[in-house]
């Protein structure tokens, strides 16, 4: 929830517990009984007063004094200050203690409502049109249909303010002096930060951080640029993007564009569309400007659609494309000859996904929920079961069993799944999964920018003449040209096809389940665990592949003196799960914990690491960035 609020009522009095959130609140005159608001900062003494506050998790009060005068004391300076009409306190816990004039549009917009707030007053019937009030009685169900991401919108002081980061980075073998300026501006409805960061290398042979070749370059200092409608029902932003789900997850899940800053830099863009009601919502992002310059770019769509409170069921319909896999080779690889062969691929998906609702009371929430998920391939992928698989159209003449192992696409099914959520902390989620052959479970993961294509050097351990088909296909993504039974043959692979050379593809349909707990306080601590597990359910031998994620984000005051505190493990569809003698492209960890000094200045240490061919040699490589830094914030 955004409000948390307890009430108690005695014979002495009434009392208010604000935990955190915001709440309006009008006293009465004919109010005797005597009345009191308390946060971790104040304690407000309440008379005939209208009032709007917001109380943060770190302790800060906001305090809004919209009719009549208000006494406020502050628990640390042990001080009480009258507040007039049309002023607003703030009141920090560490003393912070300070009145100023109210800006109007810092305010929600339901305040300027007069049907809402119409609590004594009487309204003529032809005054008072139901229809024009936006508030539903399923205005409380979430829209299921979207990703994480869109929950964690840009929330900063308003005003100016500013970031300055001195330190050393490391990246690989190389090491930089770093020196960065993030200044930004905040209001109501528009965010804008910039990134003015530089690298200073120790070596000539290091990778220059700095450099600015075109206008993309420019956008890659723009760490967000946001724009939000009055209601929140239109959102924009560009810069980096991060979390970002369809659905439940089965086709895009966690998908990020900025994963190894600052030796790969991006700038996407998402959009938020909602109505009025929240019927209806829309979700749009693309994960790079650059790569559309380069014929390609990813593009995800999913739409929401609630049908009703009378039968209260939420479908979703996604689509993602990436129009060239190829097109962000250039993060990856600089060898000049393996760039000149310009490979182009596009891949399409679709999902369909729906939640319903199915028990609710003061502390559970019940949701039954399923998604279907398809795949579709720009050429027919060949693939080779077993050593005598045949491939020939009149091979076994007489007989009608088929003769050819091809898809044109692939499919997978979550259902059916069971969504439980305890009170605001704990969410819950259990669904078993079928695939089709070849089926890569969360295609779009977190890792795919790494995953969208790899070089590999590979021979093919089958000498069946049967399998030509296969071999060609193959060798369209060839870089050398030669005879994969008898020699291995560099390739450029996109992910679905390099399956088949790492041993990563389930050959027959497999039969699974996915699990997922989720906890959260208060802004201030978000847990999460995920993972599935896939099985060829045609053969008990053999391997068993596995997605995992697991992540915990700590915020401000949560731990002393630390404030910020963050680490996470994650892979997608591996049969080597923590394998750390192995690296494989859809790994990827890390760590990052920010310690305070005073309170706008502290020291921030943060290493993580991706998995990629460097060389390349056919050798997955373990890149760490890490680095510590001094930060102050103002």
């Amino acid at each position: 929830p955004s409000s948390e609020i307890k009430l108690s009522d005695s014979q002495l009095s009434r009392n208010i517990h604000l935990h955190f959130g915001g709440m309006y609140l009008k006293n009465a005159r004919a109010n005797r009984k005597k009345s009191f608001i308390f946060t971790k900062s104040s304690q407000i003494k309440l008379k005939p007063v209208e009032l709007w506050m917001a109380v943060s998790e770190d302790g800060g009060d906001e305090v809004h004094i919209i009719k009549h005068n208000l006494e406020v004391f502050n628990l640390h300076q042990n001080k009480k200050m009258k507040i007039v009409s049309g002023n607003v306190v703030y009141s920090y816990k560490d003393g912070f203690f300070e009145t100023i004039k109210s800006n109007l549009d810092e305010l929600p917009s339901y305040l300027f409502n007069s049907q809402l707030l119409s609590l004594h007053d009487k309204k003529k019937p032809e005054e008072f049109k139901i229809q024009e009030i936006n508030y539903r009685s399923h205005d409380l169900i979430p829209l299921f249909g979207l990703g994480r991401w869109r929950e964690k919108t840009i929330i900063e002081p308003s005003g100016f303010g500013m970031d300055l980061l001195v330190g050393k980075m490391d990246i690989g073998s190389d090491t930089y002096s770093k020196i960065g300026v993030y200044p930004r501006y905040n209001t109501r409805n528009f965010n804008l930060k910039f990134n003015f960061d530089g690298y200073l290398p120790s070596g000539n042979s290091s990778i220059d951080l700095n450099k600015i070749d075109d206008v993309y370059d420019v956008f890659d200092h723009l760490s967000y640029l946001q724009y939000s409608s009055k209601h929140r029902n239109f959102l924009v932003k560009i810069g980096s993007i991060d979390g970002i789900s369809f659905g439940h997850g089965n086709l895009v899940k966690e998908y990020s564009n900025m994963l190894d800053y600052p030796r790969s830099k991006k700038t996407g863009v998402y959009m938020f569309l909602t109505t009025d009601t929240r019927n209806f919502s829309v979700d749009l992002f693309t994960a790079s400007l650059r790569d559309f310059n380069e014929g390609g770019g990813v593009v995800g769509l999913h739409g929401s659609m609630f049908l009703s409170e009378y039968f209260p069921l939420t479908i979703g319909l996604g689509f993602v494309r990436d129009f060239n896999q190829f097109a962000s080779v250039k993060d990856f690889i600089s060898d000049e000859n393996i760039l000149n062969k310009n490979f182009s691929r596009g891949i399409t998906a679709w999902e369909i996904d729906f939640t319903m609702d199915v028990y609710h009371n003061f502390l559970f929430d019940i949701y039954v929920y399923g998604e279907l998920v398809g795949v579709w391939f720009p050429e027919t992928h060949y693939y080779i079961r077993e050593e005598t698989t045949i491939e020939t159209e009149s091979c076994f003449p007489g007989y009608s069993f088929p003769c050819s192992i091809f898809r044109d696409g692939t499919w997978g099914i979550n259902f059916p799944g069971v969504w439980v959520k305890y009170h605001h902390w704990w969410e819950f989620k259990f669904a078993f999964n079928l695939n089709s052959a070849l089926h890569i479970p969360q295609y779009f993961g977190t890792t795919y920018d790494y995953e969208r294509v790899r070089y590999t050097q590979y021979q093919s351990p089958s000498e069946n003449p049967y399998a030509d088909d296969a071999k060609d296909m193959l060798m369209e993504y060839a870089l050398e040209d030669g005879d994969i039974v008898s020699e291995e043959v560099p390739f450029l692979l996109p992910k679905d096809i390099h399956s088949m050379t790492d041993h990563s593809q389930i050959k027959f349909p497999s039969l699974g389940y996915s699990f997922e707990a989720v906890y959260h306080f208060k802004k201030l601590v978000d847990a999460n665990c995920s993972f599935s597990l896939f099985k060829d359910y045609t053969d008990s031998n053999s391997d068993s592949f596995y997605n995992y994620h697991l992540s915990l984000a700590l915020q401000d005051n949560v731990l002393e003196y630390v404030s910020e505190a963050k680490v996470y493990y994650t892979q997608f569809f591996t049969n080597a799960p923590f394998d750390n003698e192995i690296y494989h492209e859809n790994m990827l960890r890390g760590v990052k914990l920010g310690f305070k000094i005073i309170k706008s200045i502290s020291i921030v240490v943060d290493y993580h690491d991706v998995f990629y061919d460097k060389e390349p040699d056919g050798i997955v490589d373990l890149v760490r960035t890490g680095g510590i830094d001094l930060k102050l914030n103002f």
